[in-house]
């Protein structure tokens, strides 16, 4: 079985050969805190090979209209109904952003999203996207050819959100999204079908911090309670789909006795999404399916709506048309300050130091994303909500699943994400923008080193069940043995290593010759970066290192000819360099 990613992140879809099938898990244009994910193009990815596509949840469909118009993709595509359904309302809001971009005043263009930078899909793409899309319940199983089935499991992140199964004769691997264990309105995750495979793909992603979700629950209501008192307005940058829904549940309790005010929600797809949540009861837990045999309203956001305390609107432009003299608690697009509505708002109350902005979206850089925005005299709480599973629960997941090889993204490979108890012959395998195979046990070896080695390394992590030892060296194969060897230039420290300063210029030039386009520079401190827009690709080097970051392994392969053709013509039998 052979895995690749797409991109730098695994969210941006995940490639795997299991059975001679070739399958993509999700297809992404944002991370988790909305943010653009680097552009990928699929033309170039041969998706005519993909036979089936399978989609976990609404945030990880939106590049999906860009394979199934844009390239040769013929094969079939899975996802629940809720997926596919929130997901039409995402793709169309982001197109309706886009339009407003092009036409839009200085401010808009100077916070533009960075995605508009590439070609995007229109609204006939996605109508004609949705189409190919076969709907898939939870528990049920998918023949995906004589000998190879699928059955999709509840995730527990959002409603609809899917964890893949893939089983043939003899082998199991399971493709772990974005997970949660909070008792949110959504179906609870669901472990059974997980449990035991041959492989674990994760792909979700852990909590940024072990933020306590009770405790910022607590700060929003305080903090809308403190601003209503005063008689100020509150701004949440938040999608009008997902945790919103919970959100609201608590503020329509916690607030139901605070008179003079009414929550808002602005967005294209607002009134839509809002109202297509009351029909989906089937895939919530068993206390909102209840309601809908007691006959009411499966969550209190729909109560609200109801009942005139909740409102919805298509534009900053309608809410103003219809604002009353009382206070607004406003949900507003988009959670990530580079498009909708929100900017515009943002500017409007910024001056008053009565207003609240709420931060729910979970960041390390919110000063940096508030900056545009300066000077900025209204309230800022910073109040995160990750419903992603944490360290522990991350840890006891997969302890529970009990796999017998695990692949991690990157950003998971840390020493206190490895403390855990996995099979004595567990493989531990980090990917993104590479290709891994993943063999049998019996033909997986034992490593040695000899006694010198061994001495010199000591332990970065350790406690009860785990010892964590970063090395850089050599394997060595022979007489059916692996040893590790050491690197002479890393472990001889009298050994004088010189590096060859690169002509930027000179080397741009050759890589322009050889057909990949043109070039752009840029410099910080400790790099310089060598940008190619036409094939998404980018070097970073200083005067020890290069790398080479791309999707394309030809073009990887035809940058590195390039630079190591440099190297032999300038470099002495002394110098070294590093190319990765």
């Amino acid at each position: 079985m052979d895995i690749s990613t797409f991109g730098q992140f695994s969210t941006q879809g995940v490639l795997i050969k299991f059975s001679d099938l070739t399958i993509l898990c999700d297809a992404s244009l944002f991370t988790i805190n909305q943010k653009p994910l680097p552009f990928v193009d699929y033309n170039i990815q041969e998706m005519e090979n993909v036979e089936y596509i399978f989609i976990s949840n609404f945030y990880q469909m939106m590049a999906l209209p860009l394979i199934t118009e844009y390239t040769h993709f013929t094969g079939k595509i899975y996802a629940t109904e809720p997926t596919v359904e929130f997901g039409r309302l995402l793709m169309n809001e982001l197109v309706h952003e886009k339009e407003k971009y092009l036409i839009g005043k200085d401010f808009l263009r100077r916070n533009f999203n960075p995605i508009f930078n590439n070609p995007l899909y229109s609204e006939y793409d996605i109508n004609s996207c949705i189409e190919k899309i076969q709907y898939v319940h939870y528990g049920e199983i998918l023949s995906l050819s004589e000998d190879t089935k699928v059955i999709a499991s509840s995730s527990g992140y959002c409603l609809g959100g899917t964890n893949w199964s893939f089983l043939n004769s003899d082998k199991k691997v399971v493709y772990l999204s974005l997970s949660s264990f909070q008792h949110c309105h959504q179906c609870p995750l669901q472990i059974e079908p997980l449990l035991n495979p041959d492989a674990l793909i994760i792909s979700g992603g852990i909590a940024i911090n072990n933020f306590d979700i009770n405790e910022s629950i607590k700060k929003i209501i305080s903090s809308i309670m403190f601003t209503l008192q005063n008689g100020g307005n509150v701004i949440i940058p938040a999608l009008s789909c997902g945790i919103i829904f919970d959100i609201l549940e608590y503020l329509s309790i916690y607030t139901k006795d605070i008179k003079n005010h009414s929550y808002h929600v602005i967005s294209p797809i607002a009134k839509h999404s809002l109202h297509y949540s009351g029909i989906l009861s089937e895939w919530m837990n068993e206390k909102h399916k209840d309601r809908v045999y007691q006959q009411e309203e499966p969550m209190r956001c729909h109560e609200m709506l109801n009942n005139g305390q909740l409102h919805t609107h298509f534009s900053i432009q309608d809410f103003f048309k219809n604002k009353k003299s009382e206070s607004s608690i406003i949900f507003i697009d988009h959670p990530s300050l580079n498009m909708g509505d929100v900017i515009p708002l943002i500017n409007l109350w910024k001056n008053d130091q009565k207003n609240t902005l709420i931060w729910i979206t979970p960041t390390d850089d919110l000063p940096e994303i508030l900056n545009n925005f300066q000077p900025l005299y209204l309230n800022v709480q910073y109040c995160p909500i990750d419903i992603r599973l944490n360290d522990k629960q991350f840890k006891d997941l997969v302890e529970k699943i009990n796999p017998k090889e695990v692949l991690l993204p990157e950003s998971h490979f840390k020493p206190s994400r490895l403390s855990m108890t996995y099979p004595d012959d567990g493989l531990y395998l980090k990917y993104g923008q590479k290709s891994y195979h993943l063999y049998d046990k019996n033909r997986i070896k034992s490593a040695y080193i000899t006694e010198e080695l061994a001495k010199k390394q000591f332990p970065k992590y350790h406690n009860e069940t785990c010892l964590y030892y970063p090395y850089r060296g050599v394997l060595e194969f022979t007489n059916g043995k692996i040893y590790i060897k050491s690197l002479k230039a890393y472990e001889d420290s009298d050994l004088d290593v010189k590096y060859k300063e690169i002509d930027i210029q000179d080397l741009c030039q050759k890589i322009s010759n050889s057909g990949l386009g043109e070039t752009l520079i840029e410099k910080n401190y400790d790099y310089t970066y060598i940008k190619l827009p036409v094939y998404h690709a980018l070097l970073k080097f200083n005067n020890s290192s290069i790398q080479i970051e791309t999707t394309n392994n030809k073009i990887r392969k035809k940058i590195y000819d390039i630079i190591k053709n440099i190297f032999d013509l300038t470099t002495d039998g002394n110098e070294k360099n590093n190319i990765n």
